[in-house]
């Protein structure tokens, strides 16, 4: 049974992680262009108007995405899809409303050099992009509930298409070099992919269980308040960086540059991504799903984080040029960032306890507590230190969320996690990243990296077999 789980959840995450893969490559691709046409202080616009969307899009979904795995297969529950869809768009609309009347206030707020008339048009498309992608993504949810990966990738590819098409039209074929053109293409891509979802949204009998909603909201609050937390712990440091940088700093210089290097961690999340779409539909499948199945999820995310991890530090001489040459002096914060989302990627698969055992105030806490370690590093050690103390502050809350999860976890629903092996492997990672900064003259480095690399996955894979040929003779 376990075999059979494993496949299909590599067999999903693959799927999941297509469009992901794509979208995040083409998208990525698309950084070389903005930090050639723009300047570091343009971009880093465009990296704090992303960052508070962000928060804006948890705050906006209110933890119904995970809510509709929860109450979505329950036979008790049959108005699932019907309240939490009709819910999802009647709180996009109000927000619709009530934003776009405060859109000049909004503007104001932001304090940009820009002309207000410019950046009350910034705040307006990204009212339009959150609440039709708010819309889009419980829609996706209930693809994804229904075991249609296909269907999901499909759409969601020819989104990421459209996005890249418009960026390129608009940049690079007419020669638009405002940032206002990203947003426009954003835009564009969002509301077709909301035409090609619509008949999905036609088809389901939009009602409103008020009972069935008090029920979920009492699972989705602690939710939204975890993920809120945790989008602080994902994308404050941006903000931070503008109200806490020293006088004497080209502040949005400097957000423009962390904004870019972070994109250079983009390989561990995009395969979290593709690992979180996959997991969230199978973890409430309680006929085929186990705690030793649980356990074996994280050493699995664990081995192939780490080896990605480990392809980008070792061929960062390479992957730095994705990014122009004037973003390059960020690039010390990259090793700092990658093992900051391999960790988040490790408390994501230790948060499986509290969602099954519907104790998801746990996740708001230990989110809480997060965003409280990032929001006092970033203040006390911005002025000084930069961006790299947003970077340290990222690595910290992350390794403390997971720390804590774990710890937590085991007093109430013990999973049979195989930490000392899952530590060896973090530590290992470490060591073989150390190792490939030596510059031994008798070598090349692509060669030395290339040997650390193998020899990396080698032990691995001897571990786990011997781990096999133990568990199987014990069983």
């Amino acid at each position: 049974m376990s075999n059979f789980i494993f496949k299909k959840l590599a067999n999903q995450t693959l799927i999941y992680g297509i469009p992901s893969v794509i979208g995040r490559f083409l998208n990525y691709l698309l950084v070389p262009i903005y930090s050639r046409i723009f300047l570091p202080k343009e971009y880093g616009i465009v990296t704090e108007l992303y960052a508070y969307a962000a928060f804006f899009s948890i705050i906006l979904l209110y933890g119904m995405e995970t809510s509709f795995f929860r109450f979505y297969k329950d036979k008790k529950h049959k108005n699932t899809s019907e309240t939490i869809i009709f819910s999802v768009i009647f709180t996009s609309l109000i927000f619709t409303l009530v934003s776009f009347l405060s859109a000049e206030k909004i503007a104001n707020w932001f304090n940009y050099t820009t002309q207000t008339s410019t950046v009350v048009i910034y705040i307006k498309i990204f009212i339009f992009i959150l609440s039709i992608d708010s819309v889009n993504t419980i829609l996706f949810t209930k693809i994804r509930a229904d075991e249609k990966p296909i269907k999901f990738a499909t759409i969601k590819t020819i989104n990421i298409f459209f996005n890249i098409f418009f960026n390129i039209y608009f940049l690079i074929i007419l020669g638009k070099t405002e940032i206002i053109y990203i947003f426009y293409s954003n835009l564009i891509a969002t509301t077709i992919s909301f035409i090609l979802l619509f008949p999905d949204l036609i088809k389901t009998k939009l009602k409103l269980d008020l009972k069935l909603l008090k029920q979920i909201l009492f699972y989705s609050i602690p939710l939204l308040l975890a993920g809120f937390a945790g989008i602080i712990n994902e994308a404050a440091d941006r903000i931070l960086l503008k109200k806490f940088l020293s006088t004497e700093s080209n502040v949005m210089h400097e957000i423009g540059v962390y904004g870019a290097c972070y994109k250079l961690s983009i390989a561990i999340v995009i395969f979290l991504q593709a690992y979180k779409l996959a997991v969230e539909p199978m973890i409430f499948d309680k006929k085929n799903m186990n705690k030793i199945i649980y356990a074996k999820m994280l050493n699995y995310f664990v081995i192939v984080g780490t080896v990605i991890l480990l392809i980008i530090l070792m061929y960062i001489d390479y992957f730095k040029f994705f990014i122009g040459p004037k973003f390059h002096e960020g690039i010390k914060i990259v090793p700092i960032l990658l093992f900051a989302n391999l960790f988040f990627g490790i408390y994501y698969s230790l948060s499986v306890w509290y969602k099954i055992t519907d104790k998801t105030m746990y996740g708001a806490v230990f989110s809480i507590l997060g965003a409280i370690i990032t929001i006092i590093i970033n203040i006390i050690f911005i002025p000084e230190f930069g961006y790299l103390a947003s970077a340290w502050a990222t690595f910290i809350c992350f390794f403390s969320m997971a720390l804590l999860s774990y710890i937590v976890g085991r007093q109430n629903y013990k999973i049979p996690y195989n930490m000392p092996k899952i530590i060896i492997y973090l530590l290992l990672s470490f060591v073989f990243y150390k190792l490939s900064l030596i510059d031994i003259q008798i070598i090349s480095k692509e060669i030395m990296r290339l040997c650390l690399l193998f020899t990396y996955m080698l032990i691995i894979f001897i571990i786990e077999k011997k781990h096999s040929i133990y568990e199987n003779k014990n069983t």
